[in-house]
């Protein structure tokens, strides 16, 4: 029996660029998911953010890039809030500088 593995899911992909960046929201579904990313330019801070209705959202994941590094965190997900309404998650970059940059992704 031959064994094939499934590639991983991307649900966030994007470059963001500035000293506060943040892509689309996206649904995630249960599980562990992994924030990864790469600096493009300049430094700052990358994280994987949760909506929380009439709250601050909250940080699941974070890491410190610089120009040609790269760095991941995981964080466990959820499909639902207590609520039960459908749970949201975005990627928010705070770069040192206007022009600071990072590729970034949300992938399971």
């Amino acid at each position: 029996m031959v064994s094939v593995s499934a590639d991983a899911t991307t649900y966030i992909s994007k470059t963001l660029t500035g000293t506060s960046a943040e892509s689309g929201y996206k649904k995630l579904g249960d599980g562990k998911r992994y924030l990864k990313g790469t600096g493009e330019y300049g430094s700052g801070y990358a994280y994987a953010m949760k909506i929380i209705k009439w709250w601050p959202d909250s940080v699941e994941a974070s890491f410190y890039l610089t120009k040609g590094n790269s760095a991941s965190a995981s964080f466990k997900a959820v499909a639902t809030t207590g609520s039960g309404e459908n749970q949201s998650y975005y990627i928010r970059w705070l770069g040192n500088s206007s022009s600071s940059s990072a590729a970034l992704k949300i992938t399971d």
